[in-house]
């Protein structure tokens, strides 16, 4: 896209996927020549400081991240962190790792401060789906190759 003429360029909606490889580094310079925008549920630049701060405590452990800006599929990452959680509560609430009991479990947990939101609760019995219209938002990449939230 970033070949053509800027007359013929088109603006581009990506889905987050992009966000889990290198596409910003084989993209280059070239990512800059167009209106490239990410649909994402999460950035790390909008979220709670404190709920950041804590999640960089247990990932330093574990990797080389030490700073929002080393995450290289942030949406993913912080889904993964979340979901983890909540995984955990419910294997403690089911008193199992069997199945269903797991299912019935996530059902049925207490509200849950996550990184993404606050989930209260994140699943019932009629909906197994945690995020909503209210967390989407746009992202762009920046010059340095982080997503970072699109200014309107």
């Amino acid at each position: 896209m970033a070949a053509l003429a800027p007359s013929q360029r088109f603006p581009i909606l990506s889905h987050w996927g992009v966000t889990g490889g290198e596409f910003a580094r084989q993209a280059g310079p070239a990512l800059q020549q167009v209106d490239f925008s990410v649909i994402q549920t999460f950035s790390f630049f909008n979220a709670q400081p404190a709920m950041v701060e804590r999640f960089l405590q247990h990932a330093s452990n574990v990797s080389s991240v030490r700073r929002i800006e080393d995450i290289k599929a942030p949406v993913g990452v912080a889904h993964a962190y979340d979901l983890m959680h909540l995984l955990a509560k419910a294997i403690n609430l089911a008193g199992s790792t069997q199945r269903s009991a797991v299912r019935d479990a996530l059902e049925r947990l207490p509200a849950h401060r996550g990184l993404v939101k606050l989930y209260q609760p994140a699943f019932t019995a009629a909906r197994h789906e945690a995020l909503g219209a209210r967390e989407l938002l746009m992202a762009r990449y920046r010059a340095d190759g982080v997503l970072v939230p699109a200014k309107d």
